[in-house]
């Protein structure tokens, strides 16, 4: 503990597993809800197309998708310089838990009647005012539970970013994988230890937060 504690890596993989887990929780929830408000609340000709291509990320091992997106920050580089930085990570882990996301998200929008969209589009209201202030609202309880599996997810995940981090955004998983590959089997494992405290820590949080909104599992 002492020796891992002592390493100055230690702080910045922290500060850079916070950051990946926070960010990929937001937009996670933000693109997961739009795809699956598209899908079951409007008439989009495309909407059963792009439900099958939510479940893709699924098809596709961490390992393989963080190389596909490699490709594809270097050839945007030029124009977009992603990768080898923080939001190249936060993409590939809103994409890599999409399937999830959308699926729970699906579930809560079924329960919901199209009355309450259509009162409000009736009283004046904009399609984002609507969204804003009345589906959101009601679809809390659902969001914190998505960021939540996406936070724990970018924080303990390897395969995905793996090939997409470097030496500035390395995370605590890629950290341990350091130390296990240099056979510092000690180390690793104290890390692992740090990113479950993390994990937990996350999860009380959701609990707390959840319990505003009757979230009690």
């Amino acid at each position: 503990w002492r020796h891992v504690l002592d390493d100055p890596i230690l702080a910045r993989s922290i500060k850079n597993t916070l950051e990946l887990g926070l960010w990929a929780a937001a937009v996670g929830i933000l693109f997961c809800s739009l795809v699956a408000y598209i899908v079951v609340k409007t008439r989009f000709a495309g909407k059963g197309v792009l439900d099958f291509l939510s479940w893709l990320p699924y098809s596709i091992p961490g390992i393989l998708l963080g190389l596909a997106l490699i490709w594809t920050f270097l050839l945007i580089h030029r124009i977009i310089p992603i990768y080898g930085t923080m939001m190249a990570l936060i993409t590939a882990m809103a994409i890599s838990r999409l399937p999830l996301g959308v699926q729970i998200i699906k579930t809560f929008l079924l329960q919901l009647g199209d009355e309450l969209e259509e009162s409000s589009r009736v009283s004046g209201a904009s399609w984002f005012y609507t969204y804003r202030r009345i589906l959101v609202p009601l679809l809390s309880p659902c969001l914190i539970v998505v960021g939540l599996l996406i936070f724990i997810s970018a924080a303990r995940d390897i395969g995905t970013v793996v090939l997409l981090a470097t030496g500035k955004t390395r995370t605590l998983s890629l950290l341990m994988l350091d130390y296990t590959v240099g056979s510092e089997l000690e180390r690793a494992t104290v890390v692992a230890c740090m990113i479950v405290l993390l994990v937990i820590t996350g999860a009380l949080m959701a609990r707390a937060l959840g319990g505003r909104f009757n979230i009690r599992s």
